[in-house]
């Protein structure tokens, strides 16, 4: 329940600076948004929607980023084909691309350059969130709502099953490793 009101405050605070400047822009970010949030509550009983869902749901998030940000955002999803049907909590990946850009987007002078990727180890579900942000420095502390609410879902849902983690990218930002078990419906 913070997860989805949190994204829709800041969608909706980015489409109101929109709306005078570049209604065009304003119009398309809420037909997303309209999307996305359909999307949601068909999901909205479910703990558990497969990859192939939770992707799609994240798809409908970056449409409003990339009307938001144009060039400035870069997005590169790989999933192999043996993954799409694998369980994961519902709206997982959003909150977490959603740091990913906020962070990656600080610098103005740059593109945030995001990439999801998702592979079978074997009993185990593999999901790396990459970005070009300025990583992190010390400990992660888990304290904002996104991270925090995930890194309780995933231990509500998985217990020792899970895993989380955060390291900063040789080359530059982040690099965040989600560990499932390997299930499907």
């Amino acid at each position: 329940m913070q997860l989805q009101p949190h994204f829709l405050f800041n969608a909706l605070n980015m489409i109101s600076a929109h709306v005078h400047d570049n209604p065009a822009v304003a119009d398309a970010m809420l037909q997303h948004l309209s999307n996305f949030l359909r999307a949601t509550l068909r999901a909205s009983n479910a703990q558990e929607v497969s990859l192939r869902e939770e992707i799609e749901f994240v798809e409908s998030y970056l449409a409003i980023m990339r009307a938001r940000f144009e060039e400035r955002l870069k997005v590169d999803v790989v999933l192999g084909a043996d993954v799409r049907d694998t369980l994961v909590p519902h709206l997982l990946l959003q909150p977490l691309v959603e740091n990913s850009i906020a962070h990656s987007l600080r610098d103005h002078a740059k593109r945030a350059e995001i990439s999801i990727v998702a592979q079978r180890d074997g009993d185990r579900l593999r999901v790396v969130i990459e970005d070009n942000g300025p990583g992190i420095n010390g400990a992660p502390s888990g304290d904002g709502i996104g991270l925090a609410n995930t890194i309780a879902r995933l231990q509500h849902l998985y217990g020792e099953r899970q895993t989380l983690t955060l390291r900063n990218r040789a080359e530059g930002g982040l690099r965040l490793t989600i560990e499932l078990p390997w299930r499907t419906a």
